[in-house]
């Protein structure tokens, strides 16, 4: 099924509640057909609904790491709405965090704080428009921008790859070792985390060549929302389109499984800002990424 501006149906789902006809118009609206769920393109997923997906995959994540053999202790707290993040086995930022949907007070920040007492670094995202109001009170605290993320959703059809993209079983996940810097398939880590990959909840995409994996993608999915993880591909296969025909295919399987939404973070400006453009992306929310390490404030 292709594009149509008239309406013609983009995807036939067989998901959350039978078939479905997705259809999409050139400007990117859709609508009900035939009596069956259409998502409207003006439904866009709301920042509320992104933090949440974002803070989820985050759990997710801390539980899968190969990168700290201690077991995950991630805890989602709610600190006066506002969603704060820890997990004292997890040293990165990414894991002790406070994550800003609205502007807030001195006090409920420094109460946000008191939650993250103790951890080597403390990260705030935050809508980049809330920097008027939002970066002097942090600067005060110690924290400094260290980057910015940029948050993407795919609104329109993606057309079918020209590279021969798989998705990974289950049983197969050991393929990925090489790629992930895996010496040892049977070493205990290994054996425990790589359970959580290649599932219905985190689908594994992947590129081969030669008989081996040379790229792969993931895709995390969290009811009717589905998250692009990020890609890998070997440097010297780069430059050969595997990273756009693994977004292409990750969309089209979260569009065949029922998706409401599918969005994915990169860096503004990037390689990967440019391919999700090329592939129908449209910006959602720009988040300004603020750290403290743990001897900066007061």
């Amino acid at each position: 099924m292709g594009c149509s501006g008239s309406g013609v149906p983009l995807y036939r789902t067989h998901g959350f509640g039978g078939v479905q006809d997705i259809c999409v118009t050139r400007r990117g609206k859709a609508f009900l057909k035939q009596g069956c769920y259409v998502l409207a393109m003006s439904d866009r997923m709301t920042l509320s609904e992104l933090v949440d997906l974002d803070v989820d995959y985050a759990a997710f994540n801390a539980l899968k790491t190969i990168s700290d053999v201690r077991e995950s202790e991630f805890r989602d707290l709610r600190v006066g709405g506002v969603a704060v993040t820890r997990d004292d086995c997890r040293g990165p930022g990414y894991y002790n965090r406070i994550v800003l949907r609205e502007a807030i007070s001195a006090g409920a920040l420094d109460q946000a704080m008191e939650v993250l007492e103790g951890c080597q670094c403390i990260r705030v995202d935050m809508p980049g428009e809330l920097s008027g109001v939002m970066a002097s009170m942090l600067a005060e605290r110690g924290f400094a921008q260290s980057s910015r993320l940029l948050w993407l959703e795919s609104v329109e059809d993606v057309g079918p790859s020209t590279v021969e993209v798989r998705r990974l079983a289950d049983a197969e996940v050991d393929l990925l070792a090489p790629l992930l810097g895996i010496d040892d398939v049977h070493a205990p880590l290994w054996r425990s985390r790589s359970v959580h990959l290649a599932t219905e909840q985190f689908r594994v995409f992947v590129v081969e060549a030669d008989g081996e994996i040379v790229a792969m993608a993931t895709s995390y999915i969290r009811g009717r929302n589905v998250l692009l993880g990020n890609a890998e591909t070997r440097p010297q296969f780069r430059r050969r389109g595997f990273h756009a025909a693994l977004v292409q295919v990750r969309v089209r399987d979260a569009r065949e499984a029922g998706a409401m939404h599918v969005v994915t973070d990169v860096e503004p400006d990037s390689a990967s800002h440019r391919n999700c453009l090329r592939l129908g992306f449209e910006a959602r929310c720009e988040m300004q990424v603020w750290e403290r390490e743990a001897s900066s404030g007061t």
